[in-house]
């Protein structure tokens, strides 16, 4: 079950301070490589660049886990009853 957190961020260097907001969702799954964490920030040079930082190393992982269920899963192919 999916769940999501909103939490809002104002800086507080400017009175024109820029807000950011920061959406966090979460999906769980037993084995799944899909199951990951998701920000979204808005308005913000310096925390968009750390999510592109965090989407370039985690890529990799993912699409290693995404062949390594597909092939697994190919595997536990069902028994077929004996006819």
């Amino acid at each position: 079950m999916p769940t999501s957190r909103a939490t809002r961020v104002t800086s507080a260097a400017k009175e024109d301070s820029w807000s950011t907001i920061v959406l966090t969702v979460d999906f769980s799954s037993r084995i799944s490589p899909r199951a990951s964490t998701v920000i979204f920030w808005l308005r913000s040079p310096r925390a968009t660049a750390v999510v592109t930082w965090a989407m370039l190393r985690t890529c990799p992982v993912r699409l290693d886990a995404s062949w390594l269920t597909l092939s697994v899963r190919s595997r536990q192919v069902p028994a077929t009853p004996l006819t």
